[in-house]
């Protein structure tokens, strides 16, 4: 259900109103009524409501006065008044319409239909940034298996992996270890895409946490561990120093 506000001076206007919107669209759930604009004020504020029939001529002033005093916009507005003068004003305010008095059922449908279409498509793109960013979320961890246990951690948090023999050695930035029951040939087919270096036969580090090289045969970590860089994969380390800078 999508709620409603109707700000409007003229009582018979907006029960007129409110039993259009009813009877025609089921989807609308009218949660209060004001006439002024301070009234219009507290009702937005207090009920946050997704669609605003704001008129814009009110007991105490005029409806603009109330987008400019509601700090979160987090709604729509649609603009009902007896003046088509104030088009220009209700555009500058974002109106998504603007509707004239007396309003005609017709027309009123069209524009909820259209709003129930346009805010489906930016549910559906919302959806969509979230799902990006439950996506980034988890190719920025692994899941580590440490005996009977399965733990989540941030790739930013691994400085190095160590063979173990059967095992692997994960070494944290807050200076903790994860034995993991897998392999180091598990976490370099694992992570070599994702920044990590499999710097001899037994060691992968986490590019990121490279504090310094010394003559391509030795890398220092931030942790201040000294790795040293097997023979056959210097070349490769040059390639990485390469793309690094």
């Amino acid at each position: 259900m999508i709620n409603v506000v109707i700000i409007e001076n003229d009582k018979d206007a907006s029960n007129y109103l409110s039993k259009l919107l009813k009877k025609n669209v089921l989807e609308l759930n009218i949660v209060g009524s004001a006439t002024t604009v301070k009234e219009g004020i507290s009702l937005i504020s207090s009920s946050s409501p997704e669609l605003v029939f704001l008129d814009i001529h009110l007991d105490d002033g005029i409806g603009f006065e109330i987008l400019d005093a509601v700090h979160s916009k987090g709604f729509e507005v649609i603009f009902i008044t007896a003046y088509d003068s104030y088009y220009e004003k209700a555009m500058e305010h974002f109106a998504f319409n603007y509707l004239l008095k007396p309003i005609d059922p017709i027309l009123l449908e069209k524009v909820i239909s259209r709003y129930i279409q346009v805010k489906s498509r930016h549910s559906n793109q919302s959806k969509y940034v979230h799902f990006q960013e439950f996506i980034r979320e988890q190719n920025s961890k692994i899941l580590i298996q440490s005996g009977q246990y399965h733990k989540s951690v941030y790739l930013e948090e691994i400085i190095l992996c160590k063979a173990e023999g059967n095992y692997t050695t994960i070494v944290l930035k807050d200076k903790k270890e994860i034995l993991a029951n897998n392999i180091l040939k598990h976490y370099d087919k694992l992570l070599s895409s994702r920044g990590f270096f499999r710097v001899n036969r037994s060691c992968l580090i986490n590019t990121s946490h490279i504090d310094s090289i010394f003559r391509k045969e030795t890398i220092i970590l931030t942790n201040r561990d000294k790795i040293q860089v097997a023979f056959r994969n210097r070349e490769q380390l040059s390639y990485l120093l390469e793309t690094l800078k």
